[in-house]
């Protein structure tokens, strides 16, 4: 049977040191999932009286993270920040002007994702995963 001397000087077994091995790869995996939360925030611009836009674009963010993002509705006209497939997640309802929501879920794998604003065609933000 092998054998490793312990720091108080007790021998393991080796099936021992295995369990031991494999017990710290299962916590390491598994501290992705312990991590904290990403703080995000994008918010929500008017350019001119028809013409709006969502700031920063794109917004970045780690790749399969918990995250908490906040919308802050600058413009003077309401908004709704809507995450196209496959987050899937909205603001509840339209934001008004100066109001904040916010929004938690999981990124997705890396890649390029689209968010929207359904009260405002052609505004668009991109939420780029990493």
């Amino acid at each position: 049977m092998v054998t490793q001397r312990t720091g108080h000087g007790r021998l393991l077994p080796h099936t021992a040191l295995l369990a031991l091995a494999i017990a710290a790869i299962v916590v390491a995996s598994c501290s992705n999932a312990l991590s904290p939360r990403v703080a995000l925030r994008v918010q929500a611009y008017d350019l001119s009286a028809s013409e709006f836009l969502f700031g920063p674009d794109p917004l970045g963010a780690p790749a399969l993270k918990p995250v908490t993002l906040e919308f802050v509705n600058s413009s003077a006209e309401p908004h709704n920040l809507v995450l196209l497939a496959p987050i899937d997640t909205r603001t509840d309802h339209d934001v008004p002007p100066g109001q904040t929501r916010m929004l938690e879920f999981v990124t997705p794998a890396g890649g390029t994702y689209r968010f929207v604003c359904t009260i405002h065609e052609g505004m668009t933000g991109t939420l780029l995963v990493r």
